[in-house]
């Protein structure tokens, strides 16, 4: 999936029946569940543990809210695959790099992205509503990228794991709102960012 490629659409964005559906989804949760495990069993540090608990624990909750979800606008499931995306990859780069044993059978790589692929297709957004999604996910890697500056490679990991399943909350939040007592001020931020880099009417473009 690349936004940068995207053509300018109709002035309305809808989701299409879709061929993928997000249920399709839960196997793309499973195999960052997966991955998130084998990473926790390898550290010895019992507080890259408890951090990494916290992701595994969110990651199960984003998973149960969605499953129990109508769905969001375009430009929410667009960040939503995107997201997903960008996790899959940092925790699966890490394992495969560092050759670390997956308890779990998981679906393989090219499959993981033709499930994403398959949803992103049956989305029509406005070339507006491609640019603010890529941009915020840009956001998110950039803050990433200054977040785990002169740690060490594990380090990277959870920090950037972390990031990720608060994002993905927080984005969980925009879609199905509710209220969720002691919630992360890394949530709440995100939240904010979240519907502010979506709302075109924040600067005159079409919803």
């Amino acid at each position: 999936m690349d936004t940068d490629e995207a053509r300018k659409e109709s002035p309305n964005e809808i989701v299409k029946t879709p061929s993928g559906s997000l249920a399709d989804l839960e196997q793309v949760f499973q195999s960052c569940h997966a991955y998130a495990l084998a990473i926790r069993d390898s550290v010895p540090s019992e507080d890259d543990v408890m951090h990494l608990n916290y992701v595994d624990q969110t990651l199960r909750w984003v998973s149960s809210q969605l499953s129990s979800s109508a769905g969001g606008s375009p430009r929410q499931i667009l960040l939503l695959l995107f997201m997903l995306q960008d996790f899959y990859e940092l925790l699966r780069t890490y394992v495969d790099s560092m050759e670390l044993h997956v308890e779990r059978n998981i679906v393989e790589h090219g499959q993981i992205h033709v499930i994403l692929e398959q949803i992103a297709d049956q989305l029509e957004l406005t070339y507006d509503g491609m640019e603010r999604v890529n941009r915020y996910i840009h956001s998110v890697q950039r803050d990433i990228i200054q977040a785990g500056e002169h740690t060490s490679p594990i380090e990277k990991i959870v920090i950037g794991s972390e990031i990720w399943v608060d994002q993905l909350a927080a984005l969980v939040l925009c879609i199905s709102p509710r209220y969720i007592e002691e919630l992360k001020d890394s949530v709440n931020i995100a939240i904010e960012e979240i519907k502010c880099a979506l709302d075109s009417t924040t600067d005159g473009h079409e919803p």
